[in-house]
């Protein structure tokens, strides 16, 4: 199948995969040449996302808004 022969509203089939396994992302970090531990150790990956929330949560972003995300939303 090619962009072509694609109509609009059509509907295309649906692709399961199994989840991404650690040896996957550390494969794919060899190969881009990406070994930032943000991507590839677990502890720092879950640090970094509490912080983000932690951050977000608690700015205040002058309009009186707290929990905004970074959109202003």
């Amino acid at each position: 199948m090619i962009y072509e022969d694609i109509d609009v509203g059509e509907q295309l089939p649906v692709i399961e995969k199994d989840p991404i396994t650690r040896v996957q992302l550390v494969k794919y970090a060899g190969a881009s040449g990406d070994f930032n531990p943000l991507h590839t150790v677990e502890e720092v990956g879950e640090q970094a996302s509490r912080n983000r929330f932690n951050r977000s949560r608690d700015a205040d972003h002058g309009d009186g808004c707290r929990g905004c995300d970074d959109m202003g939303t």
